[in-house]
């Protein structure tokens, strides 16, 4: 799978199922991405080189250049997820990339597919995350790895529910 592709675990009525989040963006300005079957790989040796990035959004000028669409008939909780799942990976992002500002700066459109089936629950969380830093450092995950749970603000995955479905 390329980049920010990530398979989830989801619970249907009529059991268990994978679950795809896609990740896509593009920057607005001062990097460049490099388009590789399809998706966006980005290279850190993009990042300008002449000064550090600021830690705190507040600090950060281009901050407001940043947005993230999200698709695929989502209900209001796994709406919520995906916001809490943006601010999430921008922060251990900033932890394990200081130089890398690619959520900070990118439009990105986080998608999950098969839009005509409506979805909700906060358990993709970790998944759209996944997606995300996926994404910003231009690494796949592995297709055997599928996930699922809550993520909150800080990182934690809360208590799994349906797993025997999932």
């Amino acid at each position: 799978m390329p980049p920010g592709v990530v398979m989830g675990l989801a619970w249907t009525n009529l059991g268990g199922a994978t679950l795809f989040i896609e990740a896509r963006g593009r920057m607005l300005k001062g990097l460049d991405i490099e388009i590789i079957s399809d998706s966006v790989s980005f290279q850190e040796a993009d990042l300008p080189q002449d000064k550090p990035e600021p830690t705190t959004p507040d600090a950060n000028e281009d901050a407001d250049l940043s947005s993230m669409q999200v698709t695929g008939q989502l209900g209001s909780v796994m709406s919520e997820s995906s916001s809490i799942s943006l601010t999430f990976a921008r922060m251990f992002l900033r932890e394990l990339s200081p130089d890398n500002s690619y959520l900070d700066k990118a439009q990105i459109h986080l998608n999950v597919p098969e839009i005509a089936t409506p979805k909700d629950g906060p358990s993709a969380g970790v998944t759209m995350a996944t997606a995300l830093l996926s994404l910003a450092l231009g690494r796949p995950v592995r297709p055997d790895i599928a996930m699922t749970g809550e993520l909150t603000l800080m990182g934690k995955v809360l208590k799994v529910g349906g797993i025997k479905e999932k």
